[in-house]
């Protein structure tokens, strides 16, 4: 599977740092899927189908940043354009997968959307395994200083997304004005993540506190910071 996944990627130019990234990101997400497939005591069956969505969560964003050289969420829905590669133009079949095709669907095409919507209880469950394994890898990228919004500046988080983030959502993409606002969003991941392995994962790996204490600017985030710590015990 990562052998004909690697083979795919291979036709985008891996020179191409944004490429390199999904590339390595997807492979991350698959490890991080199984980890928490197999911490539910999922069957071997069903921790495989985890790992094949985590490695096939992004497989949108190779033609997206080929066609517009942006990963900007403004331009496409990857999520979207990824189920209109895998079904509609039928690259699932390279990847040998016979069966599992609703679930596939869904957790590819929702994995990336503000919530889910109503699911039958095997589909949400492997929806909310990959929600929860992309945004892990998304904070440890963030918190080892792969982007550069930790040198954010003094500016206040948006009232909305204050609000927001206090009655435990997550924050919308289009109300993100300021770079104090974007870590906000990666905090207010930490508020919906589903499953314990995974705020297990984030105190682990100190992600919190490596996120919080890169930024230039604490202030703005202190408040949130300590929230986040108190509330999730991360």
């Amino acid at each position: 599977m990562e052998e004909i996944f690697k083979q795919y990627v291979s036709l985008f130019d891996m020179k191409i740092p944004e490429i390199e990234r999904k590339y390595c990101h997807s492979l991350r997400v698959m490890e991080l899927c199984e980890k928490i497939a197999t911490s539910l005591n999922l069957s071997e069956k069903e921790i495989k189908l985890a790992t094949m969505i985590g490695l096939l969560h992004d497989i949108g964003r190779f033609e997206q940043w080929k066609s517009h050289q942006s990963y900007s969420n403004l331009i496409i829905d990857h999520g979207d354009l990824g189920v209109e590669l895998l079904f509609g133009k039928k690259l699932i079949d390279q990847f040998e997968i016979k069966e599992n095709h609703e679930i596939i669907y869904a957790a590819i095409k929702y994995h990336n959307k503000y919530e889910l919507p109503k699911l039958d209880k095997e589909t949400e469950l492997f929806c909310k395994i990959i929600r929860d394994a992309d945004k892990l890898d998304i904070i440890f990228l963030v918190s080892n200083g792969e982007y550069d919004i930790i040198n954010n500046g003094k500016e206040p988080v948006s009232k909305v997304n204050r609000n927001d983030f206090y009655e435990g959502k997550s924050l919308k993409n289009e109300n993100i004005k300021n770079g104090n606002d974007k870590i906000l969003l990666y905090f207010a991941f930490i508020n919906n993540l589903n499953f314990e392995v995974s705020r297990k994962y984030i105190k682990d790996n100190y992600l919190v506190e490596k996120l919080y204490n890169n930024l230039k600017y604490q202030e703005p985030l202190k408040e949130y910071y300590l929230s986040i710590i108190q509330k999730e015990g991360v």
